[in-house]
């Protein structure tokens, strides 16, 4: 073979090679790109960075592991005027607060059908905690599951992601019925055409997250069951918000439900205590700019050392209205209601609120200033114990109720 066309061999060779190469690139790209795709929206019912449209994310070179990382931070200013209970309290106070911080790190192993999320919060104290931490699988046709810690399947309202809110934070009730994070193994399934969904979940009991199995909090067991159904528009669009941002959406309207039953832990010395819970929310979405929203939830509290038993009520409604694409405004009532057998004849305790939202990004939620106003028309300290303070609310401890607090936020998604 001569030197010239050994050269052209050569250099042919190394050509197709090289294409060879960077057409197995192309399709590694390719491929990774469709598997963060595919498992970010596998994990979007579970609050994936998906929800928050991180930009920040990595894939193993054959695409089969993603890592993705995003998050929010609130910085909040609150003023409270109270009565000074005789001069026994500073009747107002006023400051900056940094209650809600969060780092999440989400996305799938080996494969885009399995799926974890870990969610690390940072609270006004600067102290740092556990949110959620699960791993999940997406078994096909509509039904996955999932074990760990996460929100247990309760109160919609405490489904929102917190950088999701309409108000600049959830209700008083909310705070009282709310089972907040547990711990324990789900199973949900949704139809193919997304107009329903059921959950199912065991766990350990109602607010039992970052508990070792003997905590004395910790439930024998505890069994949730929800479920939601869109008479129009589709369910898994609003598993984490009431609402969506601006105008031009399609129409909503979703009913939910769901039935809560535990039996908390027998320790040396104290009662068995059973809890039995239930509550239905609706909620509509329109494009034109309004929403509403409505709950109920009613609560039943067996001690055996206790000569009765409390059935506490919860109710809420809250709307708003989209001015602009930008601009929100929005007002709210909710009630806790104790069972007449608290300690003192307890009384209701009712919250109204009024605000606004400006979200400087249309459709967007990556910026978020907010302004609100609460009357808590009633007393903490006349509630038998079930409402107490919340200073995320700008709610503090009060005997004589007509407190007002005003708060002002602002919030970056990441």
């Amino acid at each position: 073979m001569s030197p010239k066309i050994r050269l052209l061999v050569t250099a042919g060779t190394a050509f197709a090679a090289s294409a060879a190469t960077a057409q197995s690139l192309d399709q590694t790209r390719e491929y990774a790109a469709e598997v963060m795709a595919d498992a970010q929206q596998r994990t979007s019912l579970l609050g994936s960075s998906a929800a928050h449209h991180s930009q920040f994310g990595l894939t193993s070179a054959d695409g089969s592991s993603t890592l993705n990382f995003s998050g929010w931070h609130q910085t909040r200013y609150t003023i409270t005027a109270l009565d000074d209970n005789g001069g026994a309290q500073d009747d107002f106070e006023t400051g900056f607060s940094t209650p809600d911080t969060r780092l999440i790190f989400d996305g799938s192993v080996a494969s885009p059908d399995t799926t974890y999320k870990i969610e690390i919060y940072i609270n006004e104290s600067g102290s740092f905690g556990l949110m959620d931490a699960y791993i999940a699988h997406d078994f096909g046709n509509g039904t996955s599951g999932w074990v760990g810690q996460w929100t247990a399947p309760v109160t919609r309202e405490t489904f929102q992601e917190d950088n999701h809110t309409q108000k600049i934070e959830r209700s008083i009730q909310d705070a009282v019925f709310s089972a907040g994070q547990v711990q324990g193994a789900a199973v949900s399934h949704t139809d193919e055409g997304n107009t329903w969904r059921f959950t199912g979940a065991f766990h350990d009991g109602a607010n039992t997250a970052d508990t070792p199995y003997n905590a004395a909090n910790d439930g024998d067991w505890a069994f949730t069951a929800r479920g939601d159904f869109a008479i129009e528009g589709q369910v898994d669009d609003y598993f984490k918000t009431l609402r969506k941002v601006g105008t031009g959406h399609e129409d909503a309207m979703i009913v939910g439900g769901y039935f809560h039953i535990q039996q908390n832990a027998d320790q040396p010395g104290s009662s068995d205590v059973t809890i039995i819970q239930g509550g239905a929310d609706f909620l509509m979405d329109s494009g034109e700019g309004w929403n509403v929203y409505a709950a109920g939830n009613l609560r039943q509290v067996d001690a055996d050392a206790a000569p009765d038993e409390f059935l506490d009520l919860g109710l809420i409604i809250q709307g708003g209205y989209f001015v602009s694409e930008g601009t929100e405004v929005f007002a709210a009532w909710d009630c806790v209601n104790p069972d007449d057998d608290r300690a003192g004849d307890a009384d209701p305790f009712n919250t109204i609120a009024v605000g606004v939202n400006h979200f400087p990004f249309a459709n967007s939620q990556a910026v978020k200033l907010s302004a609100q106003v609460n009357i808590f028309v009633d007393a903490t300290t006349e509630t038998g114990g079930l409402v107490s303070q919340n200073t995320n609310a700008g709610l503090l401890t009060d005997t004589e109720g007509g407190q007002v607090s005003v708060l002002g936020q602002a919030q970056v998604t990441f």
